[in-house]
């Protein structure tokens, strides 16, 4: 079955980093290797500032744990 992709509601995520650590543990990588990474960018200057927090999953999994471990549910997968 082909996989085009993962839906994450990026105004949701809070960069908990849950899914990062989901994904190491089901994969059992290396320290110091993930296939899953939460970006953080950070814009404007003190006091008006703003953090984003961006998901780039594997998106190799038929079942991905980093889905069932979201706590606010920004990430989900349709069938």
């Amino acid at each position: 079955m082909v996989r085009y992709g993962y839906v994450v509601d990026l105004s949701r995520c809070t960069g908990c980093r849950s899914c990062q650590m989901a994904c190491k543990v089901e994969n059992s990588t290396i320290e110091g290797v993930f296939w899953m990474y939460v970006f953080k960018l950070e814009e404007g200057e003190y006091p008006h500032s703003k953090q984003s927090f961006y998901p780039r999953p594997c998106m190799h999994c038929e079942n991905p744990p980093c889905v069932k471990v979201c706590p606010v549910g920004a990430r989900y997968r349709r069938e």
